[in-house]
């Protein structure tokens, strides 16, 4: 009886735990930056040539 109760807790987490890193992935955090911590894209080593921050920078919607 004791291990069947050990044994739905732990799945009631597991589930609890992926159903929450679900909702986080369909509602991402929306950043103001354009650049939104890229490291690799061409806009942010253009900007950087020209010694603009990214992070003045919003997006427009």
């Amino acid at each position: 009886m004791i291990q069947d109760i050990i044994v739905i807790l732990v799945i009631a987490i597991a589930l609890y735990f992926a159903i929450k890193k679900l909702i986080k992935q369909m509602h991402p955090k929306k950043k103001g930056s354009l650049c939104d911590g890229c490291s690799g894209c061409t806009l942010k080593n253009d900007l950087t040539k020209h010694h603009i921050s990214c992070d003045h920078m919003t997006s427009i919607k």
